[in-house]
């Protein structure tokens, strides 16, 4: 448990607030708005308290007071506006201005600026502003002052003296005024004004016999408004302008400076020069309006004028004038300003420049071993003072640049030379590794030097110092290769297919190098690569190589390796001889030098490949080449695990494929068989045998079938091979098949007689007529004839006769087609026309239908048409009729029943 204590900061008086919870945190929300509040946290444990609470200040939601308000009042609206300064936090304000009664006016608004109206003539109203944010308000402690127009004078009172003609006019004194304008208008148009301080007026010019009507008004002038001032920022005049103020008669401005002292000058006008203000000057400019003895003063926005011109500006170029490309600027602080600009130009109109807030800045960008004129101008971001005086200071002399080293190849020595070579002074050229001593060359006169005797494989830093005694500017460092060693142990083997792999040590100092392989028979292969690897390709099979490496540093070449020996890969065999045997294939060449071991292989023209290895005599053996295909048979050489080139391929035929989906048709009528079957690749021509009791029976073909000469009512065995020269395939699978010879003619409607000739052995047949749709007729006799009765409509049936002796079914007859009557024709429609005096008869088609009779008779006669379609026309159709039409499906001599009888008119 935990107890949380809230105690208003600001008022003791208001007692804590005080919430326990279980939890680690509490909302609390009976706060009082803009309160400074101490919130504690302690522990509880059986309502006691242990320990003392931990202290947070908080303070609920808050927002400034407004700072500055300032004020313009309109003298003929009686509308003021007030603008004030944003509040941080503030979503809105209210302005409220109150008068001599503490009546309050006031206007509300979300930005800084709001207009109140209805402000009474001749009042003096203090102005306030308060921020408002959400339920928080926060009054400002800053109010202003300012007057409304006086009222119009009341209680006008007029006395005449008869004898002297001079009238008294006087009225009632009014809040705010410095003066009365009271005027006469005579019947006859004449207007006299006069104008006092006090409240009453002597008219002493009036005439007899005329009337006169009296006015009088209070009058004081309005504060100018928009004072604003400004420097042209070259002279010593500041110009101050204003809107003009209603019953302003003239102006005075007057100007204070920072150090007291006071100018001003006067105007009819809204505008006014005051001359003669010093520079850096901050000024507090006041307008005086003047109406007669009456005035109104307000003060303008501040003022500033030039800042004076810098003092005692000196330049250092750094510590024994050695700075090549910066400047230090020192000077004296100048009235008015608000930041310096240091200048540097150099004479061909370059100028750097550089910022400041206090009194020094560096100026960088410089060039080295240039003469400058160095100058500084004050700013307080409207006007810039005059430039100062100019120095002339010169940076530090240039370092040596576009520094160049060269290593001689040939002498082993290092030329240097650099640009920026001055009349006096030396220079001294230095290349170092990070491991050897220094090495080191001067000049006095000439912009190169020569070192001699620079050790091979190494990588320097080179760098040019100038000195003239007392500076010594030095160059930026360049590298520089000594010329490369020679590199060092240099290998090569193998890469497949007939490349060389080199390898080496590589030189420090070398930046690439050239590989270089001169064969046996003088045949040379380059490679240059910047690593310590090449792949030198394409060397000659069976050639010793020898290799050596160059490094090179730049274009500065080293000496070369000591030479390295390379065989290369093995050459094609040559002399290829293949050996076909109706089994396989064997193949032999001439031995390869250098060969390890030989791979043939053998592709046929589909792209499937066979391989045979031989790891020690120069010939192999296929034995799993497909049948029927032509082969391509070449041999590599295999070295270093390596394949040389392909011989010359060698092709060769494989034993023909054995023929398949072998058939047999029996004709008995000629005592012959019709054997078919498909082609197979590779053959030449096929052989044809079948035995039986009767004897065997061949025959040969080109093509896929062959004629045998067979004994009727004999049972064969035949099989198919095909062959290719000496070649033969094995035979196919057997085939056995009886001479029975079985015809049908179909009995309408719908009955079959089937016949067949007589088997010698058979003592019975067994008949089997299976239809499209399934259904299946059986027939037994030990005739030759039987009858399938009760066929379906349109349906096609397979017949087959079966052999019997005794219990022992012989093999079965080829299967015989034929077909059942047609069905009836269904959805008969008649069109008739009675135009052409005719009728369109269409139906349905009928299964099993070769064509269709349509019939319609009548009592005038009878119609027919014939149609292998799906509609017939009828002719000669008389009107006035009425036909009955029917529709036959015919299939050969067999018609179908007629479908069903339609009626129609011919019409009239």
């Amino acid at each position: 448990m935990y107890e949380v204590t809230l105690s208003d900061n600001d008022d003791a008086s208001i007692a804590p607030i005080v919430r326990r919870t279980s939890t680690t945190t509490i909302d609390i929300t009976d706060l009082q708005p803009c309160s400074n509040y101490v919130v504690g946290v302690s522990s509880v444990n059986n309502f006691l308290v242990a320990g003392e609470p931990d202290n947070i200040s908080h303070k609920t939601r808050n927002i400034d007071k407004v700072s500055s308000i300032s004020e313009t009042y309109d003298c003929t609206t009686s509308i003021v506006t007030v603008t004030w300064e944003a509040v941080f936090g503030a979503n809105s304000y209210k302005a409220m201005a109150i008068d001599g009664t503490n009546t309050e006016l006031n206007c509300t608004s979300n930005s800084t600026s709001c207009a109140i109206s209805g402000l009474k003539c001749g009042e003096t109203y203090r102005v306030h502003v308060t921020a408002i944010s959400d339920d928080c308000t926060s009054v400002s402690n800053i109010t202003t002052l300012f007057d409304t127009v006086p009222c119009a004078p009341d209680d006008h009172t007029s006395f005449r003296e008869c004898s002297s003609n001079v009238v008294v006019f006087g009225w009632q004194a009014t809040n705010n005024t410095i003066y009365y304008v009271a005027k006469s208008v005579s019947s006859s148009g004449e207007v006299v004004e006069c104008r006092t301080t006090q409240t009453s007026c002597y008219f002493t010019d009036t005439h007899c016999g005329l009337s006169y009507n009296y006015t009088v008004y209070s009058k004081t002038p309005c504060r100018p408004t928009n004072v604003i001032s400004s420097s042209d920022c070259q002279s010593d005049n500041l110009t101050t302008s204003w809107d003009v103020a209603a019953g302003a008669e003239s102006y005075l401005v007057e100007v204070y400076g920072n150090n007291r002292d006071e100018y001003n000058c006067t105007t009819a006008g809204n505008t006014c020069i005051t001359t003669g203000v010093p520079c850096g000057e901050h000024l507090s400019v006041w307008v005086t309006a003047t109406a007669g003895e009456c005035a109104n003063r307000v003060l303008g926005q501040a003022a500033v004028t030039a800042p004076c011109t810098p003092a005692n500006v000196s330049v250092v170029v750094g510590s024994l004038g050695c700075d090549q490309n910066s400047a230090l600027f020192n000077w004296t602080t100048s009235n008015g300003a608000v930041f310096y600009i240091a200048l540097a130009q150099h004479a061909n109109g370059m100028v750097r420049s550089c910022n400041s807030l206090s009194t020094n800045c560096i100026v960088e960008g410089l060039d080295c071993g240039q003469s400058y004129n160095g100058s500084v101008i004050a700013t307080n971001l409207k006007c810039n003072s005059t430039v100062t005086t100019l120095v002339l200071f010169t940076t530090g002399p240039c370092a040596p640049s576009n520094v160049q080293a060269v290593a001689n190849c040939t002498s082993n020595h290092v030329d240097i030379s650099w640009e920026h070579l001055q009349p006096t002074g030396s220079y001294t050229a230095v290349i170092q590794d990070h491991n050897s001593p220094q090495l080191n060359c001067t000049s006095d006169t000439l912009n190169t030097c020569e070192i001699l005797s620079v050790p091979c494989g190494k990588t320097y830093n080179v760098t040019v110092t100038y000195s003239d005694g007392v500076c010594s500017p030095a160059s930026a460092p360049i590298n520089l290769n000594s010329v490369p060693c020679a590199p060092v142990n240099v290998s090569a083997s193998l890469a497949c297919p007939n490349s060389a792999s080199v390898t080496w040590v590589g030189s420090p100092s070398a930046t690439s190098y050239n590989v270089t392989a001169v064969g046996t028979d003088g045949h040379i292969h380059y490679c240059l690569t910047n690593v310590t690897s090449c792949h030198v390709p394409n060397v000659h099979c069976g050639q010793n190589y020898t290799i050596t490496v160059t490094p090179y540093a730049d274009a500065c070449a080293g000496n070369p390796s000591l030479p390295h020996h390379f065989t290369a890969g093995p050459c094609a065999p040559s002399n290829i001889h293949v050996s076909t045997e109706c089994g396989g294939s064997t193949v032999s060449w001439s031995p390869v030098a250098g060969a390890e071991s030989y791979i043939a292989t053998a592709t046929a023209h589909t792209g499937h490949e066979h391989t045979c290895n031989s790891s020690v005599a120069n010939t192999c053996s296929f034995t799993d080449l497909h049948c029927g295909e032509n082969y391509s048979v070449s041999v590599v050489a295999v070295d270093r695990g390596c394949h040389s080139e392909p011989s010359p391929a060698v092709v060769r035929k494989t034993v023909p494929c054995v023929p398949t989906n072998i058939s047999v048709a029996p004709e008995c009528i000629r005592n012959t068989a019709v054997v078919s079957w498909s082609a197979s690749k590779g053959a030449v021509q096929y052989s044809v045998s079948a035995w039986s009791s009767h004897g065997n029976v061949t025959c040969w073909s080109s093509g896929l079938n062959c004629t045998l000469n067979i004994t009727c009512g004999s049972n064969y065995t035949v099989d198919v091979k095909a062959i290719n020269g000496n070649c033969s395939s094995d035979p196919s699978q057997p085939l056995t098949f009886s001479s029975v010879n079985v015809s049908s003619s179909l009995a309408c409607p719908n009955s079959a007689n089937v016949t067949w000739q007589r088997s010698p052995s058979a003592t019975s047949y067994n008949v089997t007529a299976v239809g499209q749709d399934g259904h299946i007729h059986y027939c037994s006799t030990n005739s030759t004839s039987c009858q399938i009765p009760n066929m379906h409509c349109g349906q096609s049936y397979g017949v087959t006769v079966t052999p019997y002796a005794d219990s022992c079914p012989g093999f079965p007859s080829i299967p015989h087609n034929v077909t059942a009557v047609p069905c009836v024709p269904t959805s008969v429609s008649v069109a008739p026309d009675c135009i052409s005096n005719t009728a369109v008869v269409s139906w349905s088609a009928s299964k099993g239908a070769v064509q269709y009779s349509v019939s319609a008779w009548s009592s005038q006669g009878n119609v027919t048409c014939w149609s292998s379609g799906l509609n017939c026309t009828l002719t000669n159709i008389t009107c006035g009729s009425n036909y009955t039409v029917d529709v036959k499906a015919i299939n050969g001599n067999c018609s179908s029943d007629p479908s069903q009888t339609l009626t129609i008119s011919s019409g009239s």
